[in-house]
């Protein structure tokens, strides 16, 4: 009679355990969720800002983004049973979009100051490249990270290799969007 009573409470015990343990992975999963629609809002916003840009200043931005989007999904994708991991890639595709919306509102900002010939032009840069040098080193390493786990499969790694369309006409061709972001 007490083996049964033992048993019956082992068995209570687990399904307890069961039940709580689902309810964590639940959790997890809102929050991963909530992680990619908090970084696809982020990259809608850096489509807008980029559609208005003259003379296809963000193009490179645009291409740079839709490919860490294609990345971040693949590897989600292969994460996904994975939480810890899943949730870190997506952390990643979020830091990478904030970062690159500091960078494009800099840029803007730069070319604003330089129109209306705010400053003179080593101040200007100055400026500008505190404000984006953190960024850049974020975009670099969560491209790494991302070029790294994905393999020959990156479309990001790709884009990094691609003629920049944000040079001094003399340079097209030249320089490519991952030198930009070095």
């Amino acid at each position: 009679m007490l083996y049964i009573i033992l048993v019956v409470i082992a068995i209570f015990v687990y399904l307890i355990y069961k039940n709580v343990k689902n309810k964590t992975q639940k959790a997890k999963q809102i929050s991963a969720e909530e992680v990619l629609q908090r970084a696809q809002e982020n990259k809608e916003i850096i489509l807008e800002k980029c559609k208005g840009a003259r003379h296809d200043l963000c193009r490179d931005e645009v291409d740079m983004v839709e490919a860490m989007e294609a990345d971040t999904i693949r590897l989600y994708e292969r994460h996904k049973h994975n939480s810890k991991m899943a949730v870190q890639v997506l952390g990643d595709y979020l830091d990478y979009t904030i970062s690159l919306l500091k960078i494009i509102n800099a840029n803007k900002l730069d070319e604003a100051k330089s129109s209306v010939g705010y400053g003179n032009d080593l101040e200007n840069y100055e400026v500008y490249y505190k404000e984006t040098n953190k960024p850049r080193i974020i975009i670099q390493e969560i491209g790494r990270r991302i070029v790294e786990m994905t393999g020959d499969d990156s479309k990001y790694k790709k884009i990094l290799n691609k003629p920049s369309s944000c040079v001094l006409p003399c340079n097209i061709g030249k320089v490519k969007i991952g030198d930009r972001y070095k």
